[in-house]
């Protein structure tokens, strides 16, 4: 007779063995180190396309802002300044530029030739009702422009009953010339601006460098400084000045301080180059670029 656990039969019933359960784990262990390392080689990846991508976009945003600046840089209203005025364009490390903000007519004009005054009206709105008494601001028409210092002799700025007030002494032509003008265009075009200055700036050397911002609206505390991009390796601008219409010649000058005045009033076009230092050293360099088309304040059917 057999006994039940002699049974051949029964070796189907058995365990695993010690040496079989210790092959399938190294195997186990082996099969899940190398699906953690490929998924760690992919994050890696992924967050270094972020980087890049990120690194893109901030630059593209730096030149949007920068393009900005340059069209809007010199206008008051309808007249338009050169951006080589005081104060609007500097270049090396850091640049400027200057334009109006909250234009305001003036609803009533009084001069007086005989005491050589100039008075002028309008209702506070806006930024102009949060500020009593701006340090400066710009008079400007169609024919030309004042930037005036509130804080000198010749100027007294007040605030009453909703208006504001400017007394201008001295020669009332330079407000509004003279009667026979002030009944055309040169007064109806007049208005009052507060002048917006925004200023980049570097800080940092070599793959830390960075590029800020800060902006100035006379009458206000200059903002905080923003940082607008880090790892900047060149910022550079390419001045395109129209020397004659008929053949279209355009003449380039990789410095603002090559510029003559007249250059500055038949500037056409800035090309806007930006140079950084990839965020992983077996990259290479982001080069990023935009042009922007400007008008001439002295047009080709108009320029000599």
């Amino acid at each position: 007779m057999y006994s039940l656990y002699s049974c051949p039969e029964d070796r189907r019933l058995a365990g695993t063995s010690l040496p079989e359960l210790l092959v399938a784990t190294a195997l186990g262990v082996l099969v899940l180190a190398l699906a953690l390392k490929s998924n760690q080689s992919a994050l890696l990846a992924l967050l270094r396309l972020e980087q890049n991508q990120q690194q893109r976009q901030d630059g593209q945003y730096a030149l949007q802002l920068l393009a900005g600046s340059l069209r809007r840089a010199g206008q008051f209203g309808c007249t338009h300044l050169p951006m080589a005025g005081p104060g609007s364009l500097v270049e090396g490390e850091s640049l400027s530029f200057i334009h109006g903000e909250a234009g305001i007519n003036s609803d009533r004009q009084e001069i007086d030739p005989q005491q050589q005054l100039t008075a002028l009206r309008w209702r506070s709105s806006g930024l102009w009702q949060q500020l009593s008494s701006p340090a400066e601001l710009v008079l400007s028409s169609c024919l030309q422009w004042q930037h005036l210092q509130t804080s000198q002799q010749n100027i007294r700025l007040s605030q009453h009953d909703g208006y504001h007030w400017l007394l201008l002494a001295g020669d009332a032509r330079l407000a509004i010339a003279d009667t026979e003008r002030a009944q055309g265009v040169h007064a109806a075009s007049l208005q009052l601006w507060l002048p917006f200055t925004r200023h980049y700036f570097f800080t940092g050397r070599d793959q830390n460098r960075q590029l800020w911002y800060q902006d100035r609206l006379a009458g206000q505390p200059q903002g905080p400084a923003i940082l607008l991009i880090e790892r900047v390796k060149s910022l550079q601008l390419r001045y395109g000045v129209h020397r004659q219409c008929q053949p279209w010649q355009l003449a380039w000058y990789e410095q603002a301080s090559a510029l003559s005045a007249p250059d500055w009033q038949h500037l056409l076009r800035v090309d806007i180059l930006l140079e950084l230092f990839p965020t992983q050293p077996d990259h290479h360099n982001h080069i990023l670029q935009t042009s922007v088309a400007l008008s001439p304040i002295l047009p080709c059917e108009v320029s000599t």
